[in-house]
C-alpha cells in the first residue's frame, strides 16, 4: 500500500497545489471577494481533490489497465463536466466570471511548470520522448501566449490587439489541451496505463485550465473585462 510518489510526481503535485492556490487568489481579488469560510472550504476541496488524484494514481483505481481509449477519453469528460458543474451550477458561479482577464491568464502561465515537468519525465524515459517534447512544447508555448496577452491588457495604446491577444492564447491553449489528450489516449495510455504520474495534470490542472479558458471567452463575447 504505497502512497509516496515519486519524484517527478512530487513536481507535478507541488504545482498542482501551486495552481490551485492562484485559483484562490484570483477569486480573492473578484469585487465581493472570498469570505473565510468560502476560502477555508475551497482550500479544503483542493486538497481533497489532489487526494483523490493522488489516490488514484498511486493505489491504481477505478479504471482498469487496459480500458480503450475511447473509456479513458470519457473519463477525462466525466471528470471536466464534474469541474464545470461545481463552478458553473453552483452559487460560486458569479465570483469564477467576474475573474479579472488578467488572472486567467495568469492562471494559464502556470502550464510553463507543468510544460517543464513533461520534458522532465520525457528526458528521464518515465514517459516516452516524443509525448514529453510535445506535450512540453505545446504548454510553454500555451503559457507564453497567456502572459503575453495579459500583460497586453495593461498597455494602455495596445488597442484591440488585447483582445486578439487573449483570442490567440485562449484558441492555441485549448487546441493544446485537446492534441493532447488525443496524444495521451490514443499514443500514451497503451505505453504507461491510465494510472502513470501524468495523470496528476490530466485529473487536477488540464480541468482548471479548461474552464479558464472557458470564462475568458465568454467574458471576450460578452465583452467584460
Amino acid at each position: 500500500f504505497d502512497m509516496m510518489p515519486s519524484y517527478t510526481d512530487f513536481y507535478t503535485l507541488l504545482f498542482s497545489f501551486v495552481l490551485g492556490g492562484f485559483c484562490l487568489e484570483a477569486l480573492r481579488r473578484t469585487e465581493t471577494g472570498l469570505s473565510k469560510p468560502q476560502k477555508l472550504g475551497l482550500l479544503t476541496l483542493i486538497t481533497l481533490w489532489l487526494f483523490g488524484v493522488h489516490m488514484y494514481v498511486s493505489q491504481k483505481l477505478i479504471l482498469p489497465e487496459d480500458v480503450s481509449s475511447l473509456g479513458f477519453i470519457a473519463f477525462l469528460v466525466v471528470g471536466v463536466g464534474a469541474v464545470s458543474g461545481l463552478l458553473f451550477l453552483t452559487p460560486i458561479r458569479d465570483k469564477v466570471l467576474s475573474i479579472r482577464q488578467e488572472y486567467l491568464m495568469l492562471i494559464q502561465g502556470l502550464r510553463v511548470f507543468f510544460g517543464m515537468g513533461f520534458l522532465i519525465q520525457g528526458a528521464l524515459g518515465i514517459m516516452p520522448l516524443y509525448f514529453g517534447i510535445t506535450d512540453g512544447f505545446f504548454h510553454i508555448t500555451s503559457a507564453f501566449l497567456a502572459l503575453k496577452a495579459g500583460l497586453l491588457l495593461n498597455v494602455k495604446d495596445s488597442g484591440c490587439s488585447g483582445k486578439k491577444g487573449l483570442w490567440t492564447a485562449n484558441i492555441f491553449g485549448l487546441s493544446d489541451i485537446a492534441i493532447v489528450v488525443y496524444g495521451l489516449s490514443f499514443y500514451l495510455l497503451k505505453d504507461v496505463g491510465p494510472h502513470h504520474g501524468v495523470m496528476y495534470a490530466a485529473l487536477f490542472a488540464a480541468p482548471i485550465f479548461i474552464n479558464a479558458h472557458f470564462v475568458s471567452i465568454y467574458k471576450l463575447l460578452t465583452d467584460k473585462k
